[in-house]
C-alpha cells in the first residue's frame, strides 16, 4: 500500500493537524493514494478532502516503511511525507463539517505546543517536516 500525508505549515511555523475520526488523536492530512496519482498530488488532494485546506507541496521530508515504524495493519504500507504550505499564507480553514467525516476537528498548531496526542508515527513525521522547513532538504528514507 502507498499512503502520503502533508505536513502543511504556514510562513509563521504553524502546522495543520486533524483530530482523526477513528481513533481520536491528532495527525497530519493523509490517506490512500489512487492508482496513476502521484505522491504529491495523493497529499494536496487528502489535505483539501479532509481539512478543506489548499496546499502546495514544496519538499519531500521522507518515505517511511511501516514495517520499521510499528505497522498496525496487515498490510505492507510505504508512507510519503511531503512538507507542503498553504496556498495562501494565513492558511484559512473552512467548515470542515461538509469536508467529510475523516476529521473531528481541523486547527494549527505552534511547533512548541503540539497536542500530546498525536496519532501513530506523525510524532516523528512532524519532526522530520520541522527539520526540512528549518533548511535541512535531506529527505528521509529507512537505511
Amino acid at each position: 500500500i502507498v499512503s502520503g500525508a502533508a505536513a502543511v505549515i504556514r510562513p509563521d511555523g504553524a502546522i495543520l493537524l486533524m483530530r482523526r475520526s477513528d481513533s481520536h488523536r491528532w495527525s497530519m492530512p493523509a490517506g490512500g493514494m489512487e492508482v496513476g496519482e502521484t505522491p504529491a498530488a495523493a497529499v494536496v488532494r487528502e489535505t483539501v478532502e479532509e481539512t478543506g485546506v489548499q496546499c502546495r507541496p514544496v519538499a519531500l521530508v521522507g518515505v517511511y516503511d511501516s514495517m520499521v515504524w510499528g505497522n498496525q495493519h496487515p498490510s505492507h504500507e510505504y508512507k510519503f511525507t511531503f512538507l507542503c504550505a498553504p496556498c495562501d499564507d494565513e492558511g484559512a480553514i473552512p467548515n470542515t463539517a461538509k469536508h467529510g467525516n475523516e476529521a473531528q476537528a481541523v486547527a494549527w498548531f505552534d511547533e512548541p505546543h503540539l497536542p500530546p496526542d498525536i496519532h501513530g508515527d506523525h510524532a516523528v513525521r512532524i519532526q522530520d517536516a520541522y527539520r526540512v522547513w528549518y533548511g535541512d532538504l535531506r529527505a528521509y528514507f529507512d537505511a
